[in-house]
Formats: C-alpha cells, sequence, structure tokens
C-alpha cells in the first residue's frame, strides 16, 4: 500500500468555517492525482478536523476519465482514518472511475433523525485508490461532505 503525499488541509486541523468554527456546512476539497499514483490502495489524507462533530453527505467527482481503458477498472474509497477509527471504506466504497467522472452521491442523512457519522479532533477524512486503472490518466479528484459541529 503506497500513501501520497497529504493534502494541505490534513497537515494542521484548520477550523472549516469562520469565528472560531461556529455554524455548519459543506467542506470541498480537490486534490490532482498523477498516472503515477492511480495504482491500487493508494491513500492520502485530505482533511483533519480540529474539533468534534458529525458528518454526512459525501460525494466525489473527477474532472476527467481517470481510466480511458474500454473496461476500466480504477475504484475509489473515502473514509475515515485517526481517533474514532480506521475504515478506509467507512462513507464510499469502490466507487467506479465512471460513477466519479459523473459525480457519486452517498445516500443523504436525514438531519430530523440523524446527524451523520460521529468525528473528533484528530480524524482524518481519506481518499484511497481500491483498484489501480488499466488506462491511468491524470485528473482532479474533489470530495465534499457535510460537517455540523457537536453542540450545534
Amino acid at each position: 500500500m503506497a500513501t501520497r503525499e497529504n493534502h494541505q488541509f490534513a497537515g494542521d486541523a484548520r477550523v472549516p468555517f469562520s469565528f472560531g468554527g461556529a455554524g455548519n456546512g459543506r467542506i470541498t476539497i480537490t486534490t490532482n492525482w498523477p498516472v503515477a499514483d492511480l495504482t491500487a490502495a493508494n491513500s492520502q489524507k485530505l482533511y483533519k478536523f480540529a474539533k468534534a462533530g458529525y458528518v454526512s453527505n459525501f460525494q466525489i467527482k473527477a474532472d476527467a476519465d481517470m481510466d480511458t481503458h474500454a473496461t476500466p477498472t480504477l475504484t475509489w474509497d473515502v473514509g475515515i482514518t485517526g481517533v474514532t477509527a480506521t475504515d478506509v471504506d467507512e462513507f464510499m466504497a469502490a466507487v467506479t472511475g465512471d460513477e466519479a467522472f459523473a459525480g457519486h452521491d452517498t445516500n443523504e442523512v436525514a438531519e430530523t433523525t440523524e446527524l451523520g457519522t460521529r468525528v473528533v479532533a484528530g480524524d482524518y477524512i481519506t481518499l484511497a485508490t481500491k483498484g489501480a486503472g488499466l488506462t491511468g490518466a491524470a485528473g482532479n479528484v474533489t470530495v465534499g461532505f457535510t460537517f455540523i459541529p457537536e453542540g450545534a
């Protein structure tokens, strides 16, 4: 398993919202994946949480077809690692390159009945290649999710 360089937001636990992180909202992180990193089990930490809260409504979107083979095999996982748990596909599992190129959402959590998955300070959202691309092509992958601070 290879680990590519972590995204800048994974390094310093930036507060996602102004005024001390109050409020809730959408966090979106775009990261570039060169062909050399489109191998199986290559992972990157995207975001480090500075405070406890809940995450839900994950989405993945590629800006280009990143596996141009006639039968593409590139698949993505979006997960968590850190204090709470380590589960590489907690939020999205085996999303194909074609699904990412079209934009793929997880099922939304009904905010009236459930907030989502709890995270704590020091947890990371991760993006990993589960299956390698047969004919990889460099591109940008965007992962978005909703964060609600604990107590909000």
